[in-house]
């Protein structure tokens, strides 16, 4: 569904909530297409800091084009002083409005991540380990700076597959991680226009294809807070597992893995919504008790056992 923003004078109007007819189709089929949901003011900033970004973050080391899959992921870094409106998203009502209307008030939200893409990404959802018994776990609000089609990296989303038991099914299904077989599962390609946003279950499975070097997809997740022990569960073991893709990511592009603490949230300086999700949320999910060093070795057995 294409939720067409209202106009104003031939200006998109930010809306901070949906209709009861968009909101029945997300908890319905897992995704929702916000057509226009940035004007075209908001893009042109937008575009303006992520060049200032791509500049500052590859100042030194030139950004690799050559990896063969964009798993490999390269991340822009983002400050409230370089890049203040991107960075400023998370918290602003046109994404965190329609993310509480959809998860509740007490939504928690994560900073903005910008990623530059190489090549195409496999069928997947944004959901780990095999216990996965929430399916209103949150969403993700995902813009592209670019126009993008089904053979340009458009995201691609299998309808209804946020719910269980298809999304348990899918694991199952032959062939359905194979980069090649992209184009083969049954989905919903959302073609993409500067300005769009796509929002999606976090349970819902999604990949691309065709995608140019350095495609860039920016991303905002929001977590529904966990009212059950099994959703704790779940909430603990995601947390855990964003420190270790963390790791894996810096590994992969020769970085030294980020080590955040408590006192590096606190020295950001956010506004007190920001820091009660990066900071004390965190905490009761375990987020700071992650040790990268135990982890790092744990990759390295496994690598050592692999090699035999």
């Amino acid at each position: 569904m294409n939720a067409e923003a209202s106009q104003d004078n031939g200006k998109a109007a930010q809306r901070s909530s949906l209709t009861a007819e968009e909101v029945t189709f997300f908890e319905t089929f897992g995704f929702l297409v916000l057509k226009q949901h940035f004007t075209p003011e908001e893009v042109k900033t937008i575009s303006t800091e992520l060049k200032h970004a791509v500049d500052l973050t590859y100042k030194d080391a030139a950004f690799d084009s050559s990896a063969d899959s964009s798993e490999r992921l390269q991340g822009v870094d983002l400050t409230s002083s370089s890049t203040p409106y991107i960075y400023s998203l998370p918290e602003r009502p046109h994404l965190y409005g329609i993310a509480k209307q959809l998860f509740g008030e007490d939504v928690i939200g994560h900073e903005t991540d910008v990623n530059l893409f190489v090549g195409d990404t496999r069928w997947h959802p944004d959901r780990s380990g095999r216990d996965i018994k929430t399916h209103e776990f949150g969403c993700k609000f995902c813009f592209y700076p670019d126009p993008l089609d089904g053979e340009t990296g458009a995201l691609r989303l299998i309808p209804g597959s946020h719910r269980l038991p298809f999304f348990d099914a899918l694991r199952e299904v032959p062939g359905i991680s194979d980069p090649k077989n992209i184009r083969n599962i049954p989905s919903i390609v959302c073609d993409n226009e500067p300005g769009d946003v796509v929002v999606f279950n976090l349970n819902c499975w999604h990949a691309s294809c065709g995608g140019q070097p350095g495609r860039v997809q920016f991303a905002i997740v929001y977590y529904a807070t966990p009212k059950t022990p099994q959703h704790l569960k779940e909430m603990r073991f995601q947390f855990t597992r964003n420190r270790q893709m963390a790791v894996e990511i810096a590994l992969s592009n020769n970085k030294i893995p980020p080590t955040p603490t408590p006192e590096e949230v606190l020295d950001r300086g956010d506004s007190p919504l920001m820091t009660s999700w990066l900071l004390d949320r965190r905490q009761e999910f375990g987020y700071f008790d992650f040790d990268n060093d135990v982890y790092i070795e744990e990759l390295q057995a496994r690598q050592r056992d692999k090699n035999g």
